[in-house]
Order: C-alpha cells, then structure tokens, then sequence
C-alpha cells in the first residue's frame, strides 16, 4: 500500500500525527462505496452498455451474448411489454456486479423473476468481478432480488458449482432467505491445448478408429474441407448464417418442422444476433464441405478464447457419414494448431455425441429462491416435490421413436 506508507511517513507540517490504525481507517473511508443501482428499460441498459460491457470483460464469463447489446436485443425479442430490471452493484466509476431479471410465469400464476435465457439463446447469468469485495456485492443483490414485484426468483439454466454462484448462494444464506438448488444436467467442455495427437489419444481407441475410418471413406468420394469464416463483411453474414441453416433444415429437423427456418421468428432473431457477434469479431460460422457442398454446419461463437457451439446442423443424405463429428474433428484439430482457442463449451446438456469429445464437465441446475422463514421453506419442498412428479412422468412417456423424452421446452420462454 505506497500511498499508505506516504501518508504516514510524510511531513508533519504542523498536522496532527496519525496512529496506523487511523491511517487504515482513513485509508478504507477514501475507496468507493459499493452502491446498488436499477436499470428498468432497455434505453437504461443501453446507456450503461460500456460500463456494462466492462464488467463482463473483468468477469469470470466468455459468453458474448452476456454483453449489453447482447441482453437488450434477447428481451426485445422475447420479453416485448414484460417487466424486467437489472440489479448493479456499483463501486466509484464502475459496475462490479449486475443481475438481469425479467419476469416469468410459472403455472399461468405464479409472477418469478427469472434470468433472460432460454433455448434459443443464454442470455442471462450473474456477473461478478471476482476482484471487488464479492461478498458485500452479493450481498447487496440478496437484499433487493425479493423487494421488486416478484415474491420468488426461479432461475434455470444456473452452473451452480461455479465461483460466481456459490458466492451468490452463500448471500441466500447469510440473509436467511429460503433456496432450491435443483441438479438438471451437466455441460461438456474441450481444453484445448498444442499437441492434437495428445489431445486425439486421450480419446477412446473405438472414436478414434470410427473418426479416421469415416474421413477416408467421404474422401474417397470427394474432396472434403473444413471451412472456418470470421470477421467477416457485414453483407456476408445473413448469407452465410442462411446457407448454415440450410445445411440444418436437410436434416430430421426439417421434417419434424423444427429446424430454424421453419420456426417463426428465429431465422431473424440469429440474423441481429450473428451481426452484433461479427461487428465485434466473435461470430465464427463453420461448414464441413464435399465436392463445394456444405454438409454439416456449426454456428458458433468466440469470445476470450473460449469456443461456445450453440447449433450443429447436418445433410442427412450423407448422415452414414456422421458429418457433424466429422467437422468437430477437424475443427478441434485447427484450434490446437493455431492456438487461437483455449477452450470449447457445448452450452447443452451432455450427450453421447458431445461426451465423446469432452474433457471436463460442469454442473447446471435449476435455482429458485423464496423468501425468509419456515413457511418459504416449506414451500420450496412443495415445488421440488412437484417438479420431481412432473419430471418423472415426462422422463417415462415414450416419443414417436420409442426413447423417452428429452424435452425441456417447459422451462423456458417459447422460442421466437
């Protein structure tokens, strides 16, 4: 601390002599209060969209869709006229921490503050600098999250075992406020580092073997590429994310009527989406090509050097080829050689095709937090009890292809 040592050390000048504790006293009266502050209107968040963003930048989260351009275009979309706020925990000149809320009904009645997220696109998490006094800053979000309209917070899609969020659940705590940490999945995750034959041997033998075999097979019929497009010109974009799309619709998704073109709204929604990606240089668009045909398309994203694959899409004329594996491969391939990637998240729930690849994992849950007292708590064990009967009887109701059902549709807002 040099400006603590000055000021003790420096010359009287006829100035009472300061003891050291009452130097460190005055020393911790001259830093910044922590202060909570509401943003109730997209114009709000926009206007606060550097300080916004710099947070983000000092926080612990890469997701690109977490900056405020980013929040703002999701609640245009999907909120329209429904309350929403921002809880932000100021400290001088910046934000430290901020909690994007909007409200969501559950059971046709029940108002809840919930994150803006859903399937078509995360778009609210908790953002903390892990350097400001974390615990004041989550303290301070505990103590207004139930003050607003909202008598419960149901938050979904919440990685719960990270920093940021056990920091956040021992505020519950220390304000006594009842909470329900319910598991719901896990997410895989790749680490990247510089030696892909390591990387590819750390893999089962069988994927390995099935992965080599594949590629000489489609090369055998036609030459094959992968095709990576970033920074792209802001009149290349809407093609290419459309060509992508296509790639999609080709497969069983088009069928079943729910491949993004097909779905109302969504197309323009990743349109808006992809461009504020690409103006700042976070859009990377993937295709696996055979003979100039894209065969498997990914649409991705890039921020702080972590990969987030939020769609795969497939020609399932040549799905005997297992194309979107085979442009995983080949992709992860290029990340270990250029080093332009440290990490790939799959924002979804773990399956056989992701875990394949995986070389970590964390947990995602759905957290929901009631108020103070026995009756709040009580009341948390009747809606984990009625989740649990609910999910039960979703898991055993078969599908049109004879597995059960793996829709989670239910807990979130439509797609656009």
């Amino acid at each position: 601390m040099p400006e603590l040592k000055t000021a003790i050390s420096a010359p009287n000048h006829g100035a009472p002599k300061l003891s050291i504790p009452a130097a460190i006293e005055l020393a911790a009266k001259a830093t910044p209060a922590l202060k909570l502050t509401l943003l109730n209107s997209i114009d709000e968040l926009q206007s606060a969209a550097t300080l916004w963003d710099d947070l983000w930048l000092r926080s612990e989260l890469a997701l690109p869709t977490l900056r405020a351009e980013q929040v703002a275009w999701w609640l245009e979309t999907f909120a329209g006229s429904v309350p929403w706020r921002a809880l932000v925990v100021e400290e001088g000149n910046r934000f430290v921490a901020a909690l994007p809320l909007v409200e969501r009904r559950r059971g046709h009645l029940l108002k809840t503050a919930s994150l803006p997220t859903n399937l078509a696109s995360p778009s609210g998490d908790l953002l903390l600098d892990p350097q400001s006094d974390v615990a004041r800053a989550t303290d301070l979000l505990a103590e207004e999250l139930l003050r607003g309209p909202w008598m419960l917070a149901w938050f979904d899609f919440v990685p719960w075992g990270l920093p940021r969020w056990r920091a956040m659940l021992e505020a519950f705590e220390r304000h006594g406020l009842a909470t329900s940490v319910q598991p719901l999945y896990s997410i895989g995750q790749v680490e990247i580092g510089h030696d892909w034959e390591t990387y590819e041997a750390s893999r089962s033998r069988n994927h390995r073997q099935q992965m080599r075999k594949l590629w000489r097979r489609i090369e055998r019929q036609g030459a094959t590429r992968l095709v990576r497009h970033a920074d792209l010109s802001a009149s290349e974009v809407a093609p290419l994310l459309r060509r992508g799309f296509e790639v999609e619709d080709r497969s069983w998704k088009g069928g079943t009527s729910t491949s993004v073109l097909r779905t109302p709204g969504a197309c323009e929604f990743y349109a808006r989406q992809a461009e504020l990606l690409n103006a700042r240089g976070e859009l990377e668009l993937v295709f696996l090509e055979h003979q100039e045909r894209a065969i498997a398309f990914e649409y991705g994203w890039r921020a702080k050097q972590v990969y987030f694959s939020l769609k795969v899409g497939y020609d399932g004329e040549f799905a005997s080829y297992r194309p979107g594996q085979l442009l995983r491969s080949k992709l992860y391939e290029a990340f270990h050689t250029t080093g332009d990637c440290r990490l790939v998240d799959y924002l979804g729930p773990l399956s056989d095709a992701t875990q394949r690849w995986s070389t970590r994992q964390y947990e995602i849950a759905r957290l929901v937090i009631g108020g103070r007292g026995r009756s709040a708590r009580w009341g948390l064990r009747l809606i984990e009890a009625l989740q649990h009967a609910r999910s039960k009887a979703r898991d055993a109701r078969p599908t049109s292809e004879g597995t059960t059902s793996l829709d989670h549709s239910h807990e979130t807002a439509t797609a656009p």
